[in-house]
Parts: structure tokens; sequence; C-alpha cells
């Protein structure tokens, strides 16, 4: 897939978006304030929908000391190799260790270490998708480097690399989320 033609359909979904927001269909939080606040569901939806274009992507979340963002990572040939670097350097007894004292202390035992100890590795060039960066938190505060670019398609720049990487997950769905794909889509 050409740069463009992803960019057009990523495009063409953030604006869908913002149609139906000026036009107040998402009644509840965190869509009635796009793009404030909902960037992880914002991901999950668009994830979905250029899933069903042939674009596979996972959802990348990740957290400062402030807040959390999370954005699309392109689920390439790229991504996958990071991942089988990381595997083959992890050290899995290390991971059974954390899992067994997280057991020890009542966490459940289904949460578990991710098992590759430096996310922000598998990233390493990466294409990353981010249609919410343009949040207020973001373009007023200098920490951010007051950024404002509301779509964003490229490798890990310097915001993105503010956040350390929590999980790389396969889009989430739910009823809730279904129903704000289903509004968004009748804006495309």
């Amino acid at each position: 897939m050409i740069e463009s033609e992803l960019y057009y359909l990523v495009k063409s979904y953030r604006d869908a978006i913002e149609q139906a927001h000026k036009k107040n269909r998402f009644c509840k939080w965190p869509f009635n304030q796009f793009p404030e606040a909902c960037c992880g569901q914002a991901s999950d939806i668009l994830a979905r929908f250029l899933g069903e274009q042939g674009i596979y992507t996972k959802v990348v979340s990740g957290s400062d000391s402030n807040t959390t963002h999370a954005w699309l990572v392109l689920d390439d040939s790229i991504l996958q190799k990071n991942i089988q670097r990381a595997e083959e350097a992890t050290d899995y007894e290390e991971v059974n260790k954390m899992n067994r004292i997280l057991e020890v202390y009542g966490y459940n035992k289904e949460i578990n270490i991710y098992p590759y100890c430096d996310l922000d590795s598998i990233l390493r060039g990466c294409t990353i998708i981010d249609i919410t960066g343009s949040q207020s938190q973001f373009r007023l505060d200098s920490k951010y480097f007051n950024y404002n670019i509301p779509i964003y398609i490229g490798e890990m720049d310097d915001f993105h690399n503010l956040f350390d990487i929590n999980s790389i997950n396969e889009f989430r769905n739910d009823d809730k989320l279904d129903n704000i794909y289903r509004i968004v889509q009748q804006y495309l």
C-alpha cells in the first residue's frame, strides 16, 4: 500500500468522526469531546475500519507521569521481525519469576508481564498512525512539544517517544464501540 492511500483512508475516517461529532451524534463521553480523551477508543475503531480495508494494525498504549495515549502501528513485516527479535532476546526465566511474584501478592493470574522487556524497541522502524495527537493537553503543553498534528503517519517521533509503551494489542470491540463505529460509518 502506498502511504498516500493510507493517509487518504485515515483522513477520511478522522473526517467522518469529526462530522459526526459536529452533528452531536456522540451523546456520551468520551467521543462527545473528540479528539479529547478518546485516543484508545478512536484507535480501536480506526483499527477495525482499516482491517476491513485489508490494512492490519495493533493498538499501542503508552503513558508518562501525567497521562496516557494510544495510537496504531501497522502489523507488517517490520513489526513481525521486531517482535521475533524481542522474543528471541527475552529472558523467560525472569518473566516467570515476575509472574510468580505478582501471584504471591494476589494479582490475577491472567495478568502477565508482557514477555518483551523492551516494547519501545519493537516499534523501531515501524509505521504508526495517530488521529488524536491534537488533544488540548498536548497542544497547550510545551512538555509535549505543543504537539498539534491531527493525523500522524510515520515512524516514532519525539512526541510519541515521550510515552513508555505499556502494551501492543489487537483492537478491542464491544457494544459501545460498535455503536460508535456504526455512527461514524454513516459519514464516510
